[in-house]
């Protein structure tokens, strides 16, 4: 398995859920759709993603996701670049909640790391 570097300010902005029992990493709305630009450049897939609130009490799950499946006649690469395309679009029509920020988790095919280190933040499975 292969390591995702974030840049470094991209990555500290997402926060660990472990509290909520979670071992990923969520970003705001407009960060995942960061991270998901930046894997355009790699064959990394998005195989989908978790939506939560954040609130004064904490983040919460609001039950809406979405994944992305390899089709049989598709190369890894076109995969890949499907799955982005297929993120950013649902990222985009999120809608916003008056009762807390927007929070993403992507599940990757890869790892991701701070581009600062060689330990990968969340072990992926894809």
């Amino acid at each position: 398995m292969s390591t995702v570097r974030v840049p470094s300010e991209l990555f500290r902005r997402g926060v660990q859920l472990a509290d909520l029992g979670i071992e990923e990493r969520a970003w705001s709305r407009d960060d995942a759709a960061k991270v998901v630009k930046l894997l355009n450049t790699q064959s990394v897939a998005v195989l989908g993603g978790d939506i939560y609130l954040k609130t004064g009490a904490g983040f919460e799950p609001t039950y809406e996701n979405w994944f992305c499946a390899s089709r049989a006649e598709e190369t890894p690469r076109a995969f890949a670049s499907r799955s982005h395309e297929e993120s950013a679009a649902y990222l985009a029509g999120l809608h916003t909640s008056t009762a807390g920020e927007t929070w993403v988790t992507l599940v990757l095919t890869e790892a991701l790391a701070n581009a600062e280190s060689d330990e990968p933040d969340v072990e992926e499975t894809g």
